[in-house]
């Protein structure tokens, strides 16, 4: 009888066949893209429902998420969440609470390059009076918070970027107009007080749905969203050129229209990537992107589509797509966005790689695999091997829960085996 031999490992099998001498490479766009995405599974396990999800991972494959758990669904505030994951998402510890008042309105996620966590959300206290605040895990264990705003005001959909001198937050503001406008502060990583919010933009109409990054270079990048044309995707880079002050603007979605819910991603060579999503009706949306060098943003490519085919969103959530960007060294990008195709009841997770930046785009892959419970908002992380998403999905209960997926590489390979295990 032949036999084979089994050995698992890091929660992979590899198949040695006896008396088979043979090497076999599943052909894929490149080495390190997943080939295929893992079953959802809840990692929150929340008894409320949860709303924004984040995601961060170091290249060693120890991966961060943040949420927050809603207690009070008429405004959709409660505590934000902490969870690790040490085994690139195989197991995840217990969920760590950030926040205690029950007031927390979502933010974001972000890593130093040690691997310092770092956290941001909205503080609610009455009506139009909302804080920017942050947090920082300490090493020894809990979090030390800090309020960056402390003016109060109609203030929103916070973001974070971190190198290994600063920390930077971006965020929107209702301003005296009544329109919303982008502010930002920064302050060092190693101690300090952060510098007083200030406005990257000051124009007559409103600015929503900021995203920022950061290069080797020191700079700062922020993309959002500008109530023109319908919705145009504008970019701004910081410098530090003496004092701390932003670029003129450009306008990364060109002659488009109807542009809404930006992301920003840095290549290991700087090149600045951009996703966003484009709304023709509710029934007909796209996932467009284009990037550009950090230090000549005239060279930005055309905006492309990562998919051809148009997608709905449902009315139940925000009538938008919600894309997210990732970036493996210089050519890698991968995208998530959350839409209803032709066969959908609901909103579905949807994601995209390009192996040549951008170029070309594979067939999406629908992830959420749940096509009666809606899944929004998500996220994607990568590390040096995996990719790692979450999004808000519904469960068994129909509870939003903190769903979790993680891509496995597409090269798999069966080695070379001249040893024969025959016998009874």
């Amino acid at each position: 009888m032949r036999r084979f031999l089994l050995l698992s490992l890091g929660g992979m099998i590899i198949i040695f066949i006896p008396l088979v001498a043979f090497s076999i490479l599943h052909a894929s766009p490149g080495p390190g893209a997943p080939a295929h995405w893992s079953a959802a599974r809840n990692i929150s396990n929340s008894s409320v429902d949860i709303s924004g999800p984040r995601i961060a991972a170091q290249g060693s494959g120890i991966v961060h998420v943040v949420w927050i758990d809603v207690l009070f669904p008429t405004i959709e505030t409660g505590n934000l969440l902490y969870k690790k994951s040490e085994d690139q998402g195989a197991s995840w510890g217990d969920a760590e609470q950030v926040t205690s008042e029950e007031k927390s309105w979502p933010g974001d996620i972000a890593l130093e390059p040690d691997g310092t966590v770092h956290a941001v959300w909205i503080d609610y206290e009455s009506f139009e009076n909302f804080y920017v605040n942050h947090a920082e895990k300490l090493d020894g264990g809990g979090w030390l918070t800090s309020t960056v705003t402390t003016e109060p005001g109609y203030q929103l959909d916070p973001a974070i970027a971190v190198d290994e001198n600063y920390i930077y937050i971006v965020w929107q503001k209702r301003v005296d107009t009544g329109d919303f406008d982008i502010w930002y502060s920064h302050k060092p990583t190693t101690d300090g007080t952060w510098a007083t919010p200030q406005s990257i933009t000051e124009t007559v109409t409103s600015s929503f749905a900021p995203d920022v990054a950061t290069d080797s270079h020191g700079n700062v990048h922020a993309v959002w969203q500008e109530h023109v044309n319908e919705g145009a995707i504008w970019y701004s880079k910081g410098s530090w050129i003496g004092t701390f002050s932003w670029s003129p603007v450009i306008t990364v979605s060109q002659s488009l229209t109807g542009c809404a819910t930006p992301a920003i991603a840095m290549g290991s060579d700087d090149y600045v990537h951009v996703v966003w999503g484009q709304q023709i009706s509710e029934d007909e949306q796209y996932v467009y992107y284009a990037n550009f060098p950090y230090d000549n943003p005239s060279l930005i490519t055309a905006p492309v589509k990562v998919f051809t085919e148009a997608v709905g969103v449902s009315t139940e959530a925000p009538t938008y797509l919600y894309p997210r960007v990732a970036i493996r060294g210089e050519n890698e990008i991968h995208v998530v966005w959350h839409g209803k195709g032709e066969t959908d009841i609901t909103d579905q997770i949807w994601y995209a790689v390009s192996e040549d930046k951008g170029n070309s785009w594979s067939s999406p892959i629908k992830m959420s695999r749940e096509p009666a419970r809606q899944a929004l908002a998500p996220d994607i992380a990568l590390d040096e091997k995996m990719g790692h998403v979450v999004w808000q999905g519904k469960d068994e209960t129909e509870k939003y829960q903190v769903m979790y997926s993680r891509g496995f590489p597409y090269a798999i390979y069966l080695p070379v085996i001249t040893k024969s295990y025959s016998g009874g």
